[in-house]
């Protein structure tokens, strides 16, 4: 390091961490060696850890002025990397700053909506930018601070390193890495090899085993794991294994499974579950660790396997699994059943929307909302406003109108007054979608990505996200499920479009 020796202990001692993230040891020498660095890491990655030995190994105590920046999506990310950084930072004597800050410390974490206009008023310069860390590059694109990031990365000095960090290797991080990192070191190989070609994902994913998941609070943790325990009891399962993170960890997920009349017998960290079935052994495990070699008992036989995190950790879950040879599905909270009336369609819809999709960045999204006004508000307050959006097609409105058309009265349809005169013959909203597939002329050859198709179709066609169904990329072409609804719409607005640079065109499948 230039002026600091801090060991690897040290910085997981200041984070309260047991042992090194793998995210930690598996790139402490691209960042020694002064590398620029890509990495892909999410919440719980332990990622903060990786940043502040590059904040140690960058900083010049002879040096003024800002030497590293660290540019985040949301005010709330920025306050946590930069609680981390000064953790491991502070008992070496250097200041973390928030931006926009009026001080030019040697650290500055901000989002790049904050610093840009300060940069182009000329009151702050980045000429003596030594590190730029940019932490959750593809949650920029989705809260829309990737404008704003770009004009940065234009004004720095070629001779500044760069580390990126992304949730996922979406399109737009895949093109960063090729345009302003094309010789930077990578990590994990396995998801972010130097050619596109190779990186796992796409259909290869569909033929791996997965792994159920359960998102739940800490509060609701004994909730989410009892739902895994029933799943494994329904797919008469002989024993379920509950991995946990620490001895004290099992010894609460062992009482909540004894007073839930079960048989629960722990050992160490780990709390063995007895179902009665005549199966397969099921495991579960229970919260993220930071390691991936935590994750092997819980991939060891062949029974079903089960996870449960926070929330927020769900796109790091993801990542591990994808390491793992595994994909990741999210366990419904409820069974489905066959629901008649308007209401309960409308709770089919939002279950068929929770089973669909990418939700890893609307978790990103509403992550600190969990926390502050809790989810079962949060999940009211959402469901209001997506009720009252009456302007978009395929969305149940408020009670008032539901219970109304509830009634059995012939002929009141669910339309809105203000659609009934120009769309008489729209199916009525809340009501379950039919899909119809359409075949676009663009596929995987071409590195067209789902939200390239997502993005098309809702911007183009001016429809919901939730009318968009199931997506199959393949060589030369995609497939994608449309609301029944807005096919014809889909196909006259799309038709002759240009994605990801090549025109498409866009039909009714032939092959259904």
């Amino acid at each position: 390091m230039t002026d600091l020796k801090v060991e690897l202990k040290d910085i997981c001692t200041r984070l309260g961490l047991p042992q090194a993230p793998d995210v930690l040891e598996a790139c402490v020498t691209p960042v020694l060696r002064g590398h620029h660095l890509a990495v892909l890491a999410a919440e719980g990655s332990g990622k903060g850890a990786l940043i502040g030995l590059a904040v140690l190994e960058n900083f010049q105590a002879d040096a003024e002025g800002v030497q590293t920046l660290v540019l985040v999506s949301d005010a709330d990310r920025a306050r946590r990397i930069a609680g981390a950084v000064q953790r491991i930072t502070g008992p070496e004597g250097i200041q973390v700053s928030l931006a926009p800050s009026d001080t030019d410390g040697p650290v500055l974490v901000g989002r790049p909506s904050d610093l840009l206009p300060e940069v182009r008023s000329g009151r702050r310069s980045l000429a003596e930018i030594r590190l730029l860390v940019i932490d959750g590059v593809a949650s920029m694109h989705d809260v829309g601070e990737w404008e704003s990031l770009e004009p940065i990365l234009d004004t720095l000095s070629k001779d500044s390193r760069i580390i990126a960090i992304s949730e996922k290797a979406d399109a737009e991080f895949m093109d960063l890495l090729e345009r302003q990192l094309p010789r930077a070191r990578r990590w994990p190989e396995e998801l972010l090899p130097v050619t596109l070609d190779s990186r796992v994902g796409g259909t290869q994913q569909e033929s791996l085993p997965s792994v159920l998941v359960g998102l739940a609070l800490p509060s609701d943790f004994a909730d989410a794991v009892e739902r895994c325990i029933l799943d494994a009891g329904r797919k008469a399962c002989s024993q379920l294994n509950i991995v946990c993170l620490g001895e004290a960890d099992a010894a609460r997920v062992a009482a909540q499974a004894s007073v839930s009349g079960r048989t629960a017998v722990q050992d160490g960290s780990t709390v063995r579950v007895s179902l009665g079935g005549e199966g397969a052994v099921a495991f579960l495990q229970a919260g993220l660790p930071f390691r991936l070699d935590q994750f092997a008992p819980a991939f060891k036989g062949e029974g079903p396997r089960y996870a449960v995190v926070e929330p927020r950790h769900a796109a790091q879950l993801d990542l591990m699994l994808k390491r793992a040879g595994r994909t990741m599905n999210i366990l419904p909270g409820a069974a489905l059943g066959r629901e008649v009336d308007p209401i309960q369609r409308y709770r089919l819809r939002l279950r068929e929307e929770s089973e669909q999709g990418d939700i890893l960045s609307e978790l990103l999204v509403l992550e600190p909302l969990l926390e502050e006004i809790g989810a079962v508000r949060l999940a009211a307050v959402l469901s209001r406003l997506l009720r009252r959006r009456s302007d978009l097609p395929g969305i149940v409105r408020p009670w008032a109108d539901v219970e109304e058309a509830s009634t059995g009265e012939p002929g009141r349809a669910m339309v809105s007054k203000s659609r009934s005169t120009r769309e008489p013959d729209r199916v009525p909203r809340g009501v379950r979608p039919a899909w119809t597939r359409l075949y676009f002329g663009v596929g995987s050859r071409d590195e067209v990505q789902p939200g390239d198709l997502v993005g098309a179709i809702t911007g183009e066609a001016e429809i919901a996200g939730g009318q968009v169904g199931k997506i199959e990329i393949m060589g030369n072409f995609s497939l994608v499920d449309i609301d029944s609804q807005v096919a014809d719409e889909v196909i006259a607005r799309l038709d002759g479009a240009t994605i990801r640079g090549r025109t498409v065109p866009v039909r009714r499948d032939r092959n259904i």
